[in-house]
């Protein structure tokens, strides 16, 4: 590591490599006015960024047809949510419900019809009804194997991949799985290169996610390495993809390394996960996005990069001095891109409770006790997005303030209490997702058409 990795790691840092810790404390978060206006008339491109939708906006939630549909005030309500300009109330999903029932009496299976199941299972995934998403992507599936001969290939392809994503969310990681292998079966799936690294990404998380005996350890690597092997034969048109499938590759070696350490009582180094995410963010590093889409996309793999070299940095624990600071640097300048993003509140931003977990840890390890407790306490008090990879993010916290409380005399209440709530969040997730570790919460199970909005 010292000879190798932290070279290339402080090429990263940038200038917040010496200023992370100032611009963590300096940071300011924006808020905004709750009467915005729900969604604008422009282009798809309006909804915003999330790691966990389902890529259902290109071929099924189009203009004109959204136009007609936003006639609906429950449709209207519904798409300002996903673009990130309202809140989702406790009846939006039901009143949607409705609106799905006019639209399907008007015309069953036709183009409003099917937007509208689209936006209600964007709108149940978003807020962490996996399971309704999955039902109502299924009843449009149903309704497009009717109608084959008017959908082409890849978005046939790309809606069961969806389908797949809403699986692996609600636990079901094994029918997930299946999914996908049925999609790589398929004939001639390598000419279509974003739909073969999509079901290649599916296949290897579904496997990831089941990922617990020595055997699975030295195999579930192997389909993430030939998504990164193949995105890589087309330098320069999937550079996204390409940075997704590196994320995820890192997230795997720690998965191997922690397997095989608990297997056979020994200490496996993070050097692959970080040389991998090193990668990444080289690749990051030369893109200029010149559109909104792009732009988020970028941003969210920023953050997932920065805060996993910073959570990384802090698992080495030798004698470097510098690597507090070093993980500061990263976890700072993840900070800064959240606050950059002004289009939505931060009680929307699906990451920031993760990177503020990580902003506290530095602090903690760098033996700032009561910053580190106000950044913990900033990141428990977010409120709870629902999706099952933000609930990950939600426990991470409230364990490392335990953590922190169990360092401080007279602090074990606090310290058990916290240990309790961490515990509780726990039973909330799907039994498959129950006792893995926080740094599966930054995977991006990625369906092809997530690149082109």
């Amino acid at each position: 590591m010292k000879a190798l990795a932290k070279p290339s790691l402080q090429k990263h840092s940038r200038e917040a490599r010496n200023s992370g810790l100032r611009l963590c404390l300096s940071t300011r978060f924006r808020t905004f006015s709750s009467d915005a206006t729900p969604f604008p008339q422009k282009e798809n491109r309006d909804f915003d960024f999330r790691a966990s939708r389902l890529g259902l906006v290109p071929n099924w939630i189009k203009h004109p047809c959204l136009h007609s549909i936003l006639q609906l005030p429950e449709v209207l309500v519904a798409v300002g949510v996903l673009s990130g300009k309202a809140k989702a109330s406790a009846t939006t999903d039901s009143d949607l419900d409705r609106a799905t029932q006019i639209l399907e009496s008007i015309q069953r299976g036709g183009n409003e019809h099917l937007a509208s199941l689209a936006i209600r299972a964007e709108l149940q995934q978003r807020t962490g009804k996996h399971g309704g998403a999955f039902k109502t992507l299924s009843k449009l599936q149903s309704l497009v194997s009717l109608e084959e001969d008017t959908q082409n290939q890849a978005s046939t392809f790309s809606l069961s991949m969806a389908i797949a994503k809403t699986l692996w969310y609600m636990g079901n990681v094994c029918e997930a799985e299946k999914v996908c292998v049925q999609l790589l079966d398929i004939d001639h799936v390598q000419d279509l290169p974003l739909q073969y690294a999509s079901a290649l990404t599916g296949y290897g998380l579904s496997k990831l996610v089941q990922c617990d005996s020595l055997d699975d350890a030295f195999t579930v690597r192997d389909p993430l390495r030939m998504a990164v092997k193949y995105l890589e034969r087309f330098p320069g048109q999937y550079g996204l993809p390409l940075i997704a499938a590196k994320l995820n590759l890192g997230v795997a070696e720690v998965l191997f390394g922690n397997v095989v350490s608990e297997n056979r009582d020994l200490k496996v180094p993070i050097d692959p996960a970080l040389k991998t995410w090193t990668q990444a963010m080289t690749v990051l590093d030369g893109r200029s996005p010149s559109t909104p889409s792009e732009k988020a996309i970028v941003a969210a793999l920023q953050v997932r990069l920065e805060g996993n070299l910073a959570w990384g940095v802090l698992k080495i624990n030798d004698d470097m001095e510098d690597i507090v600071p070093l993980a500061s640097g990263y976890a700072g300048n993840a900070l800064r891109v959240l606050d950059e993003i002004t289009e939505i509140e931060n009680g929307e931003k699906e990451f920031l409770r993760r990177i503020l977990t990580v902003v506290g840890t530095c602090y903690h390890k760098g033996g700032k006790a009561v910053t580190a407790e106000g950044l913990l306490k900033s990141a428990i008090s977010l409120p709870s997005i629902g999706c099952t990879l933000t609930k990950l993010d939600e426990k991470s916290a409230y364990s490392s303030l335990c953590d922190l409380y169990k360092e401080w005399d007279k602090r074990e209440g606090d310290a058990d209490n916290f240990d309790s709530k961490a515990r509780q969040l726990e039973l909330t997730l799907p039994d498959q997702w129950q006792g893995k570790k926080e740094i599966l919460s930054s995977l991006w199970f990625w369906t092809p058409e997530e690149f082109s909005y």
